[in-house]
């Protein structure tokens, strides 16, 4: 955590700066709200007896509501189903095949429909009479005590006697609540489950449920079968007219048109088949000359680079010469940019193209000749071989009908055979399935009366109990933490309330007061003990004072606390006799003059003192005394005044504190609560800074707050914090990094006995 002192700051400064996210001053929002898990921890182990206690509780609460509870016994009857393959015929049984095919889902998913259909509860709850038993037909219980409340009201329902078919429904209804079906989707098995408070009435009914799917199963595909086999046989009758009346037709075809054996191929077929391998010979030889004299006609009309590409699969000497032209252009091209039109080479040149051009021309007249015989010879080539096949299509067609309706006649025969062998094959299948007919559904597993209850489970109970107990402990651990408003550590002082913790005053068990004997036990403790604890707590005050920038080695201060009660006047008595005992000159001021503290502490009795010296009746001098104890001045707060504010807020007020200024080293003022009254404030402008007590696990926060922004509004500069009557060792649990661990002590020395602890110290 970085830390600055805010001394030096007036209070709006401070407390806005504490808000911003930059500069040193403060940790950002987001790394100060991040839960700080060792802290969270801590709590817990502070609260750890409430966590027990509620866990214990909650826990056995659920365990008493648990054994309240009516125990359900659940019973399971396994069956195994018979899947048919409707592709191969055989049958799958369950168990056995590794797993549920796609196509096979249905017929699980539908087998459960039926185990849970109405129908199958309908014979269950009559095969069982289940009516008359009161554990599934309501209306055979005695009225509870709602429904008899009901009752009395004049616009409640008046409760008749159910009828027959309403208390049937009614059992059916909860009959049918208590049963679950279910498959894992893996086999097929299905798991029949029936709950009842009764084991054995779990056990029948579920047996009854799995028996009364597998004896309807059987009985429909019985009925099947015998319907099944009577189609079959009317149907193989029909079907054995019709093949002999179609292989009749057949042999009186073959027989009137004198035809053998269809599978030899004539003479014929094989011309026209040649022919039609001819005509597409010639076809294409033909089309390929008549694209070679289309590619050269194009060539000779334009004669530019995309028809030369395609001319040079007509004729090599045709490329070649196309070649030469280019060439002799090119070369004309780049003599032209350079010689005029009479240079010798250049006239040689374009001699040389027109050779080339009449070559050319004459070349591609003598292939376009070659090309248009060619496609002549093609066409001829092509119309007599059409010629010869159209004639031996006429020849042929007459023999093509009769194969036709010869073949249409064969086909219909073998169809009718085919369909009355597989009508006879059916038949035979069905009469010996229903001499050995089996159900698809057998029961694998029967239910038998469970010996252990469902519900309720305890071990689950009282898990659930204790999970939940846990839970709730913990939130009412942290509903506690969260409304804790105390002080516990320097880090919360810093936090919330925006100021730097000065110092921890550790409790004194000796101390049987926290103001008046504390204040003396402590300040001679201090004394007698410079290496000890609280000496070293009182020393880091005085070091922080001095080295705040904003503050420079103040020389007056003032001790307030927000409530009284808070250990002010200790840590007043005890900075004052420390100072002095360390060879500074001290004077301490008492300013509470409603509940003077420092006369006690001290054990001053004398005659004269503050207010004696403000409303001018002695001097200063006169009211000032000497500690015998540590050699420190002390002006007590002398008799009681009707307006102690007013008095202390006087110019006399500020001239003793001024002349003190310039004669002592350090001036101590004890003043009231500013919390409680105001006497306080009207002191803060003739101080250099105030430190503010606090009870360490006592004081409210918001009090705290208030009473610094009191000091603020004021105009006073507030150096911290101080924490008193801290106890060490706890503070530890509250993850403070400023607690006492291990190798501490060794820094502290022990407390020694003093004689000055036991009485006043007397004061010269």
């Amino acid at each position: 955590m970085k830390i600055r002192h805010m001394n030096s700051l007036p209070a709006p400064a401070a407390r806005d700066a504490l808000r911003r996210d930059g500069g040193g001053l403060v940790e950002s929002a987001a790394s100060a709200s991040d839960i700080d898990i060792r802290r969270v921890l801590l709590a817990a182990k502070r609260r750890r007896w409430l966590i027990v206690a509620v866990t214990v509780s909650v826990t056995g609460l659920s365990y008493g509501i648990g054994t309240m509870m009516t125990p359900r016994f659940k019973a399971e009857t396994s069956l195994v189903l018979t899947i048919k393959d409707s592709s191969s015929g055989s049958s799958t049984i369950g168990g056995l095949s590794g797993g549920i095919s796609s196509r096979d889902t249905p017929q699980v998913s539908s087998a459960i429909d039926v185990l849970t259909s109405p129908d199958t509860v309908r014979r269950v709850v009559k095969r069982l009479d289940l009516v008359r038993d009161p554990e599934w037909n309501a209306a055979l219980r005695p009225p509870g005590i709602a429904a008899k409340l009901r009752g009395m009201l004049p616009f409640g329902s008046k409760s008749g006697t159910a009828t027959a078919a309403e208390q049937t429904a009614i059992t059916e209804q909860a009959v049918r609540q208590r049963l679950s079906v279910t498959n894992d989707g893996k086999s097929y098995t299905i798991v029949v489950s029936f709950t009842s408070v009764d084991p054995a009435k779990a056990a029948a009914v579920a047996n009854a449920i799995a028996e009364t799917y597998a004896a309807k199963d059987l009985n429909g595909r019985s009925a099947e079968l015998d319907h099944m086999s009577e189609l079959l046989l009317q149907r193989s009758e029909g079907l054995r007219a019709r093949v002999i009346a179609t292989e009749t037709a057949v042999q009186d075809f073959k027989e009137k048109n004198n035809i053998v054996d269809l599978s030899d191929k004539s003479l014929v077929d094989d011309s026209l088949a040649k022919l039609n391998t001819e005509l597409v010979s010639a076809q294409t030889e033909r089309a390929k000359a008549q694209g070679m004299l289309a590619n050269l006609k194009a060539f000779a009309r334009k004669q530019d680079s995309e028809a030369a590409a395609k001319v040079a699969a007509v004729s090599t000497s045709l490329a070649t010469l196309v070649d030469q032209r280019n060439q002799i252009r090119a070369n004309l091209a780049e003599l032209g940019t350079t010689y005029s039109a009479k240079y010798p080479k250049l006239q040689e040149m374009k001699s040389r193209s027109h050779e080339v051009d009449v070559q050319l021309e004459r070349e591609i007249q003598q292939q376009m000749a070659g090309l248009q015989a060619r496609v002549d010879i093609a066409r001829a080539n092509e119309a007599a071989i059409r010629h010869s096949v159209a004639g031996l299509t006429t020849t042929n067609r007459a023999n093509a009908r009769a194969s036709t309706e010869l073949q249409q006649l064969v086909a219909d025969a073998g169809t009718a055979r085919s369909l009355y062998q597989t009508f006879l094959d059916a038949a035979g299948r069905a009469a010996i399935e229903s001499f050995a007919l089996i159900g698809n559904a057998r029961i694998e597993a029967p239910a038998t009366a469970p010996a252990f209850p469902a519900s309720p489970r305890m071990s689950i109970v009282l898990l659930i109990g204790g999970i939940s107990g846990f839970l709730i402990a913990i939130a009412s651990a942290i509903a506690l933490e969260a409304s804790r408003k105390e002080v516990y550590t320097p880090e919360e002082v810093y936090d919330d309330l925006g100021h730097t913790a000065l110092a921890l005053l550790p409790y004194f068990a000796r101390a049987k007061s926290w103001d008046n004997h504390a204040a003396r036990v402590m300040s001679i403790e201090a004394i007698e003990n410079p290496l000890g604890e609280h000496a070293e707590a009182l020393r880091s005050v005085g070091v922080a004072l001095s080295t705040s920038p904003g503050l420079r080695s103040p020389k007056v201060l003032m001790v307030t606390s927000a409530l009284p009660g808070e250990g002010k006047t200790s840590l007043a008595v005890s900075l004052a006799r420390l100072a002095a005992a360390s060879g500074r000159s001290t004077l301490l001021v008492e300013c509470d003059l409603r509940r003077p503290a420092v006369n006690h502490a001290l054990g001053v009795v004398a005659p004269a003192g503050l207010t004696d010296v403000l409303e001018g009746r002695r001097s200063l001098q006169e009211a000032t005394y000497e500690d015998a104890v540590s050699g420190m001045q002390v002006i007590p707060s002398g008799g009681r005044v009707n307006f102690p504010a007013e008095l202390l807020g006087s110019e006399a007020m500020r001239s003793l504190v001024s002349a003190s200024r310039d004669r002592f080293d350090l001036v101590i003022l004890d003043t009231p609560p500013v919390g409680i009254v105001a006497d306080a404030l009207v002191l803060s402008g003739f101080v250099d800074a105030a430190i503010v007590v606090a009870r360490w696990g006592k004081t409210p926060r918001r009090a705290i707050r208030m009473a610094l922004d009191r000091l603020h509004f004021s105009g006073a500069r507030v150096a911290g914090v101080v924490l008193s009557q801290v106890r060490m060792k706890q503070l530890a649990q509250y993850g403070s990094a400023y607690h006492r661990s291990a190798g501490v002590e060794g820094y502290f020395e022990t407390a020694r006995p003093s004689a000055l602890a036991a009485g006043a110290a007397r004061i010269g």
